[in-house]
């Protein structure tokens, strides 16, 4: 098992706002999950994307929850990744003979 993990924060000029990003993976990058603190109008909120390789597709929850509020909307939907271009055969080149 493996676990990584990156924490930045950012602050805004004059501002205190700040910005915390989470990522970590247990298992390289078939399971992320990316957490994110960020300043609304409303106070903060935070922001869970969690990303699972299940096959061929990826299934995506994101989790938006107003901290001061505890107010949450979770969207979540199936994708797939993009795939590396096929590479086709070149087509068979016909030789004139030579005299």
């Amino acid at each position: 098992m493996r676990n990584v993990t990156t924490i930045a924060t950012t602050k805004d000029g004059s501002n205190t706002k700040d910005k915390t990003t989470l990522v970590q993976s247990t298992d390289g990058f078939s399971n992320v999950r990316v957490t994110s603190t960020i300043p609304t109008s409303n106070g903060k909120c935070e922001v869970v994307d969690s990303r699972t390789l299940q096959g061929h597709m990826v299934h995506q929850t994101l989790q938006i929850t107003n901290l001061s509020t505890g107010r949450m909307c979770t969207t979540q939907r199936f994708f797939t990744p993009c795939e590396p271009p096929v590479e086709e055969e070149p087509e068979p080149v016909e030789e004139e003979p030579f005299e």
